[in-house]
């Protein structure tokens, strides 16, 4: 199961919300900037991952120099089609 959001447009992201075999959020982050924002991006997925409450899963992120908010709403949306896959309402 897994969730998908974005694309690999310039100025786009792409999100895969994926289940991991660990507890937890782990994170794997490639693009562009991603020396650059790694801490930023990766703080953003963090967060909305915890609001949502899930757990045991992998978020895998391919910045194309998207902005905070497109990064926030494709990893908010990546994540609400993953629980909608495992018929969890977010």
């Amino acid at each position: 199961m897994r969730g998908v959001a974005g694309s690999l447009e310039s100025s786009d992201v792409m999100v895969v919300v994926e289940e991991s075999s660990e507890n937890g959020i782990s994170i794997e982050l490639d693009g562009v900037d991603k020396v650059r924002f790694r801490t930023d991006i990766t703080s953003i997925a963090k967060d909305i991952a915890q609001r949502k409450g899930v757990n045991g899963i992998k978020i895998t992120i391919n910045d194309r120099g998207a902005i905070n908010a497109t990064i926030a709403a494709r990893v908010e949306t990546a994540i609400e089609r993953y629980l909608e896959q495992k018929g969890v309402r977010s």
